[in-house]
């Protein structure tokens, strides 16, 4: 697989394959080179998106309820906020 480190897409199609192993590594790469900061930080917003998303079409999500499920609204490991 290649990862293009200025697309938030590649960097999420990345992180997901591997998401324990792969995290730790886009934390340490943004600290690392700040040129990726902004993507690996948008990458990170789409993934909670796609994760919210995920919750809000789950059954027994109740609309309007504003309770997620606790594996929906977690963070990805070690990934950046």
């Amino acid at each position: 697989m290649q990862i293009n480190m200025r697309d938030p897409e590649s960097i999420a199609a990345w992180y997901e394959v591997f998401p324990a192993r792969h995290g730790p590594q886009l934390a340490a790469l943004r600290a690392l080179r700040p040129a990726f900061a902004l993507a690996i930080d948008a990458a990170g917003q789409l993934l909670r998106a796609r994760r919210l998303t995920a919750a809000v079409g789950q059954p027994g999500a109740r609309r309007g309820s504003g309770k997620l499920s606790n594996a929906a609204a977690a963070e990805p490991p070690s990934f950046p906020p």
